[in-house]
């Protein structure tokens, strides 16, 4: 096992490159990392891809929308990849604080097509948030803490990606409960630990 490594700037080429912004969450998917909204003088709704299927010259691409609706401009949201989908969940923008969820559906091999669909997810929703953390678990997409406007929250939902079922694992006042934060960092556990680990924030 690896325990030591070196970071190495990579020099991506092209003219779709997105404007320096914060806020923006992403994911990968086959040889490329699409990364969906964030706030640089104003909220995105734009989805920007690195396409490293040539690791030597990787370039920016703006995927071309084919749908009329897609997820509201926002930063502080999480984005995750499941099944070749690019899914969009929580944040805050232009229509304030949000909870719904999107999925990406890629339309073309090359995968700089997209059609964007809300995903009609029902049971224990989570309240509107922005900088949670969200972890996909086998078939498990859990959120944890965040901001909703007024306070720090500390817990913890999941959604069923196969039956899009939301349920609340553990509510703020659980035992051994993490304090309430935002802005934290959150990784699945290894191998076969259906776990999340969750670290730092602020709250």
């Amino acid at each position: 096992m690896a325990k030591s490594g070196t970071w190495e700037e990579v020099v991506v080429r092209g003219k779709e490159a997105p404007l320096p912004f914060k806020g923006v969450s992403g994911a990968g998917i086959g040889g490329k990392a699409y990364f969906f909204g964030g706030y640089g003088g104003g909220y995105s709704d734009e989805t920007h891809i690195v396409d490293a299927s040539d690791p030597r010259e990787p370039e920016w691409i703006l995927l071309e929308v084919t749908s009329s609706t897609k997820p509201s401009r926002r930063a502080y949201h999480s984005t995750f990849a499941y099944k070749s989908s690019l899914w969009v969940f929580g944040g805050v923008g232009t229509k304030g604080y949000n909870n719904d969820v999107w999925r990406l559906q890629l339309k073309n091999d090359e995968g700089t097509e997209g059609h964007w669909l809300k995903v009609d997810a029902v049971g224990h929703v989570p309240r509107k948030r922005q900088g949670h953390t969200g972890t996909v678990v086998d078939t498990t997409f859990v959120v944890v803490g965040g901001y909703d406007g007024c306070d720090y929250l500390n817990d913890v939902h999941a959604l069923n990606l196969e039956t899009l079922i939301w349920w609340r694992c553990c509510t703020g006042d659980s035992p051994n409960a993490p304090s309430p934060r935002s802005g934290h960092a959150a990784a699945a556990a290894p191998l076969d630990w259906d776990a999340v680990f969750v670290g730092a924030g602020t709250g």
